[in-house]
């Protein structure tokens, strides 16, 4: 029962909204530094979902469901997300070995996170996900708690903008 424009997320990401800013540091810098910090203490999990009626099973550290490209400070989480194109973009992350972290990095801010072998991607309209214990989530990166099952649907030409006349050039 909520509404998610850009992107929202299941397991390490969500874990990390529901931290960041506890402590009262806000930033790129806080982000990054509480990211590094939580990384090694999180794991990763199993999931069953179902897009658009197809069953699948997978392990996961980051479930990232996306409207659009980008997390935000330019991190492209699924770079062919549309908002557009009325369809939802899965990111399915494994969890990335220390060691190779910067070359991942590298991929995720340069738009070909899709193109590593801990990447998995597919596209949708139904999603369910059931996770065999409850795991945090964001919604458009605010934290939203805990659940361990999630129904995601699009919700197509719902958002109307009013944008003054001026601004068109009409």
């Amino acid at each position: 029962n909520k509404l998610s424009l850009n992107v929202s997320g299941v397991g390490f990401d969500g874990h990390v909204a529901n931290l960041f800013g506890k402590d009262g540091k806000r930033g790129l810098l806080g982000y990054a530094k509480l990211t590094l910090l939580e990384y090694l203490r999180f794991s990763s999990f199993s999931l069953s979902m179902t897009v658009d009626g197809v069953a699948r099973h997978h392990q996961a550290f980051v479930v990232a469901i996306a409207n659009s490209s980008q997390y935000g400070n330019n991190a492209k989480v699924a770079p062919l997300a549309s908002v557009c194109d009325q369809r939802l973009h899965l990111t399915l992350l494994k969890k990335v070995p220390p060691h190779i972290s910067l070359p991942f990095m590298t991929k995720l801010f340069a738009g070909q996170v899709h193109t590593s072998s801990y990447c998995e991607t597919m596209e949708g309209e139904e999603i369910t996900i059931q996770v065999n214990e409850a795991q945090p989530f964001h919604v458009d990166g605010e934290a939203s708690g805990f659940a361990d099952q999630f129904k995601i649907s699009v919700q197509g030409q719902s958002l109307r903008i009013i944008v003054p006349q001026k601004a068109t050039g009409y």
